[in-house]
């Protein structure tokens, strides 16, 4: 059957990132390498908030700040993944559990605008923001 072509996110102009880069991000080189993946989510928390910081295999880092207390850490975690990647204008809509044969599944759907939706998922093996990170990762650089 016919099939449309897979929809790709446009990467953010230079200028964009420069105008736009997350207030608590330390200068971004730019998005990763097309061969990146996903390295590492931390999380750390001070009197002043929670840090989320988000790297690539190939160095780059993406850091948000929020207040204290675990509401929007997972808005957080996938706004700092799609500034990394390098994609514009993608909000986070929905973040679900799910348990299935003792594993947790979390799935992330992602508005990209004008009626569109994005969505990926993970099996959590470690911390939930890595789970949320993988989700949010694959959906935004999915060619599917």
């Amino acid at each position: 059957r016919d099939m449309p072509p897979p929809t790709r996110l446009p990467p953010l102009a230079q200028d964009e990132r420069a105008l736009q880069p997350g207030e608590n991000s330390p200068p971004n080189p730019g998005p990763p390498a097309a061969a990146a993946y996903l390295a590492s989510v931390a999380v750390e928390e001070t009197p002043e908030g929670i840090s989320v910081s988000v790297g690539s295999t190939d160095g780059h880092r993406a850091v948000r700040t929020l207040q204290s207390g675990v509401a929007g850490m997972d808005e957080a975690v996938v706004t700092a993944v799609v500034e990394l990647t390098g994609h514009a204008q993608v909000v986070l809509a929905d973040v679900g559990e799910h348990q299935l044969g003792g594993k947790t599944v979390i799935t992330v759907l992602l508005d990209v605008g004008e009626d569109h939706y994005i969505s990926g998922a993970a099996i959590q093996s470690g911390g939930r923001a890595y789970a949320v990170a993988r989700a949010a990762w694959t959906a935004v650089t999915s060619q599917v």
